[in-house]
């Protein structure tokens, strides 16, 4: 078996890194909704063991992504709830 230089195995590591915030990126300019549909999607996928073997680590990914952004959609969410409501009762005083 042929041995990768360090060159390669640098670049088929740059290559991942950049595929990954790529992804990054996109999951995270979505809204709750769009998120939240492409989470669902991944999951009916692997319940219906729809996904091959290797795209499995990528649905992993991918899912743990789009987790992430529903989480901090949401707590972004809260915070100004929360916000609001204090300022109105500050403001009935």
């Amino acid at each position: 078996m042929m041995q990768k230089s360090p060159k390669n195995k640098r670049n088929i590591i740059k290559n991942q890194d950049d595929k990954f915030n790529s992804l990054r990126n996109e999951i995270f300019s979505m809204n709750y909704e769009q998120s939240l549909k492409e989470l669902d999607d991944i999951l009916n996928s692997l319940q219906k063991d729809n996904i091959p073997l290797d795209d499995l680590q990528k649905s992993y990914i991918k899912g743990n992504l789009l987790l992430q952004r529903c989480e901090n959609l949401l707590d972004n969410l809260e915070q100004d709830v929360s916000e609001i409501n204090i300022d109105s009762l500050l403001d009935s005083n």
